[in-house]
């Protein structure tokens, strides 16, 4: 075990299950900053007996990658919730927003979002253009209230089925 290149790595995992990103190390404070996965408030922890326990024994650990595990679930929004309206989607339980849950759609189930919201709250708009012979879809997150857009949303595969990642700062749940 070797602290200083553990506290290198991008993430710490407690107790087997709980998975943080990692901030910084604060030498001034003589400890590690950290986040929920997804951001949220920094935490901190001393670098303490206690700590190098837990390190020594294996209840903390470093690692460069997630779990990859996805769950296919019914997806709503706040607002959904009284109206009983909701999407399918992926989500992977480890990866939260500040405790909301960080949903990908396929580019239907995006659709499906857009028709659900009202003309000034659209999220997306659709580019489905061909590019050199071949069919070419972008997805642009536009919700005109947020001031990071307009951005392009980019694609990625989960089970073999084409997402997006549409956390976007959205409080996403599972619909129960």
């Amino acid at each position: 075990m070797n602290l200083t290149k553990d506290l290198k790595k991008s993430y710490m995992v407690i107790g087997g299950k709980e998975y943080y990103e990692l901030s910084k190390f604060d030498r001034g404070y003589d400890g590690i900053e950290y986040c929920n996965l997804g951001g949220g408030f920094l935490k901190r922890i001393k670098i303490n007996d206690a700590f190098m326990n837990d390190y020594e024994s294996g209840k903390i650990k470093f690692t460069n990658s997630l779990p990859s595990h996805y769950i296919y679930a019914k997806i709503t929004l706040d607002d959904w919730r009284e109206e009983k309206k909701y999407v399918k989607g992926y989500y992977n339980p480890i990866i939260r927003w500040n405790g909301w849950i960080n949903p990908y759609f396929t580019w239907e189930t995006c659709k499906q979002i857009n028709n659900a919201c009202t003309d000034e709250n659209l999220l997306f708009r659709f580019y489905d253009e061909e590019v050199d012979g071949k069919q070419v879809r972008t997805l642009e997150y536009s919700n005109q209230y947020d001031c990071e857009t307009p951005y392009i949303i980019p694609s990625q595969k989960i089970n073999g089925i084409e997402v997006y990642d549409c956390g976007l700062g959205i409080c996403w749940e599972l619909y129960k």
